[in-house]
């Protein structure tokens, strides 16, 4: 139980901020588009080229979010 109240509260967190601990995050908006957070280590590429069938990634972030976070080079990958 107190593994799934843990689990709870962190999915109660405020939705429309970025939380980079919880992870990718992401949501179908129609069959051909995922938007969501930025994959942080291959194995995100990886499931979402397995289990959603991505074959295109589009990164929005700019200059000092690339600087601060660091980003995969995504085309290695897809």
């Amino acid at each position: 139980m107190e593994d799934y109240n843990f689990a709870m509260k962190r999915m109660m967190r405020n939705p429309y901020e970025y939380h980079h601990d919880l992870g990718l995050n992401y949501t179908l908006i129609t069959d051909n588009l995922i938007v969501g957070s930025q994959p942080q280590k291959p194995e995100d590429i990886d499931h979402l080229k397995k289990e959603e069938g991505v074959t295109y990634i589009l990164n929005l972030q700019q200059d000092k979010d690339v600087e601060y976070w660091g980003s995969l080079h995504f085309s290695q990958f897809c």
